[in-house]
């Protein structure tokens, strides 16, 4: 079965719209629960944000590995970072958790933006990963602001 470049992206974009999912319903815990259910939210928020940030440099090694250019070794080392990061991030207390990893994502979108696009990613993908990347960033910026507004 041939799988043309618009379904691939099609495909990709509704995988990637529901991957935001866990990060609204956790972020729902955090305001709608009682104290443990926020507590759990908090963690589960930023345990996801670590596993998608460690995905994100997933896809870069991915990428690396595709490419036959001599300048990739950068990023093999480069795709490791997002998760050494967000594993740093997750051992802070909950509000620097949050903080830290809104940084991460923040930082490795504007990090892919200098990228050459269409050499490495498909202009559909730096798209989409604008769109999800404000998802994250807007569910830890709201997680954020709740661990600093009561104590979880």
């Amino acid at each position: 079965m041939t799988t043309t470049r618009a379904s691939a992206s099609t495909v990709a974009s509704w995988i990637g719209y529901a991957g935001l999912i866990p990060f609204v319903a956790s972020l729902a815990l955090c305001y709608l629960g009682d104290p443990p259910a926020q507590q759990f939210g908090i963690r589960a928020l930023g345990a996801y944000a670590a596993v998608i940030l460690s995905f994100i440099g997933g896809i870069h090694w991915g990428v690396a590995t595709q490419n036959t250019a001599d300048d990739t070794a950068g990023w093999y080392v480069g795709s490791v970072v997002p998760s050494l990061l967000g594993w740093v991030a997750l051992l802070l207390r909950p509000s620097a958790t949050m903080a830290a990893l809104l940084l991460c994502f923040l930082a490795w979108y504007v990090f892919e933006r200098m990228m050459p696009v269409g050499r490495m990613f498909p202009v559909w993908f730096v798209r989409l990963r604008l769109r999800l990347t404000s998802g994250a960033v807007v569910t830890l910026l709201l997680g954020w602001l709740r661990t600093l507004s009561a104590p979880i």
